[in-house]
């Protein structure tokens, strides 16, 4: 293990930390499409994990041929950590994917984008248990700037909503979508601040080729338990000029877009920055949505954008995250 310091933005030109956020803007961007290809698919099947085998079969392929390229050998017997811990981390990634697609069927978008926020405390929370980081009285309150923001687009949702609710489904559904959320949550959390730890300390290549294979073999193996019917019932009857094959290529394209990026945006910034940053996923969804679907926009959302923009470059401009590499 090396043994040093990382800081990530101290000392940094301005241009660098505002090419990073808006680098991470670009991600969150690509993350609101997710969703929109996620809400698309579920319109036609329920298949939360087995929509992902795809990207997780690409990363696998990619980035384990690649590090097989650098090493010359079979990469896997020869691991900065141990392979089970790379299992834990996949079964985390694999899952929190999984939870927060199926949240959408139980709960509002509303509700998810709200609850989604708990992943800034979950993050916080780890990275300064065991990443040993620490966030000065400035970047406090940018987070809660980004929170706040996030409130604003909430009251716009309700704003437009009006008396009609977006979902009718029992109180006992709601709370178990709400549950699904926050475990989510929390499992990005772990994700997040896991990758960051692994791509800091050791490899990037080796850390994505094996959270795609491993990831290929979990979605694979619980999609076959959990969601072999929907399975299938497509393989038999959609038609292969059915849109849900169009929505399965751009939600596996954006996923492997996110998977490739983030690490790389990782080692400029920290999980906090990136899950501040996402906190804007709902208003690029909802913008997205306006110019294809025509959905209303109300202006109470700019009002949200610029607050969250400002307040992320607050917490990216004060005194960076400090991640201590010897463990």
């Amino acid at each position: 293990r090396r043994d040093e310091t990382c800081q990530s933005t101290d000392g940094s030109p301005l241009s660098t930390s505002v090419l990073t956020l808006i680098g991470w803007q670009f991600l969150a961007m690509v993350l609101a499409g997710t969703m929109i290809f996620s809400t698309r698919i579920a319109k036609r099947a329920s298949i939360p994990v087995s929509q992902s085998i795809p990207h997780y079969l690409i990363l696998a392929i990619v980035y384990g041929s690649y590090r097989a390229y650098q090493k010359r050998t079979f990469f896997p017997l020869e691991l900065h950590i141990q392979w089970w811990k790379y299992l834990l981390i996949a079964f985390v990634d694999v899952e929190a994917n999984y939870f927060v697609v199926s949240a959408f069927k139980y709960t509002s978008i509303t509700s998810v984008s709200l609850l989604g926020c708990c992943s800034v405390l979950f993050v916080a929370l780890l990275s300064w248990q065991f990443l040993g980081s620490t966030f000065s009285a400035v970047q406090l309150v940018s987070m809660c700037g980004c929170l706040a923001g996030l409130v604003i687009l909430v009251c716009s949702d309700i704003l437009l909503a009006g008396d009609e609710e977006e979902l009718v489904h029992s109180w006992s559904f709601i709370a178990k979508g709400d549950a699904l959320v926050i475990l989510s949550s929390l499992f990005y959390a772990i994700s997040n601040v896991s990758q960051e730890f692994v791509i800091k300390t050791f490899d990037l290549v080796e850390f994505l080729a094996m959270i795609g294979i491993l990831g290929s073999i979990l979605t694979i193996s619980q999609s076959l338990i959990l969601e072999w019917t929907q399975l299938e019932y497509l393989l038999n009857y959609a038609s292969i000029y059915d849109t849900i094959w169009l929505d399965l290529m751009g939600f596996t394209l954006a996923m492997f877009v996110l998977y490739s990026v983030i690490p790389h945006l990782l080692n400029r910034s920290s999980a906090t920055v990136m899950n501040l940053s996402f906190l804007m996923v709902d208003f690029w969804a909802v913008l997205a949505s306006h110019f294809l679907f025509y959905n209303p926009f109300h202006w109470l959302r700019y009002v949200a954008f610029a607050v969250c923009i400002v307040s992320l470059m607050i917490f990216h401009s004060a005194k960076s995250v400090q991640f201590a590499k010897s463990r």
